[in-house]
């Protein structure tokens, strides 16, 4: 071996005894920044394939069935802000408060607790709300948010139909991606 590639070699292993404690610092934040990133990437590719899945369900779906699931999710947004002080539409709205992380936590924690309970309609609503989550934080989710809730809005439009009021629902504006006044006579963010 030369002693070129020796001295790389060598060059290539510092320990934290032959740097300072500031250069050692630095490398541990560096590492923690990559795995950071490397845990986000994934989360991100996972949600695009969850948020695709459901896409083609709600696609498959009829307009009383959707109307069925867009009822129960706004009666468990409500109950959920009334029993735990998380409000969803404040979380999809401003998502860069550190809060929203939390308000993604409970959601999670809220499926998977109903999914353990058997409770699969309470379920797939929650998830209505936990996919608009994770569409809001990764940009790559943000086209099937808005795929997802353009045919949510069919069933609306089966609700207004058989003289439902829903004045009073939330629709994130960020992931609706057409005037949504044409189909639900308001405009979307208003609760």
């Amino acid at each position: 071996m030369t002693s070129f590639r020796r001295e790389l070699i060598i060059y290539r292993q510092p320990s934290a005894q032959t740097m300072g404690a500031d250069e050692s610092t630095g490398d541990k934040e560096m590492f923690k920044s990559w795995v950071k990133r490397k845990v986000n990437d994934v989360g991100s590719k996972s949600s695009v394939k969850d948020l695709q899945r459901v896409v083609v369900m709600l696609k498959g779906m009829s307009d009383d069935e959707l109307a069925a699931l867009v009822s129960l999710s706004h009666a468990l947004r409500e109950n959920m802000r009334e029993t735990s002080g998380i409000d969803i539409a404040y979380h999809l709205s401003d998502f860069d408060n550190p809060e929203c992380g939390e308000a993604w936590v409970h959601v999670r924690n809220m499926v998977r607790h109903c999914q353990a309970k058997e409770m699969f309609e309470a379920s797939a609503a929650l998830m209505v709300w936990l996919h608009s989550i994770r569409a809001m934080h990764y940009l790559e989710c943000r086209y099937y948010g808005q795929q997802m809730w353009s045919e949510l809005l069919r069933g609306t439009r089966a609700l207004q139909a058989a003289g439902e009021s829903i004045d009073d629902y939330f629709f994130p504006a960020d992931l609706i991606d057409f005037d949504t006044t044409a189909t639900t006579g308001r405009q979307a963010g208003v609760m």
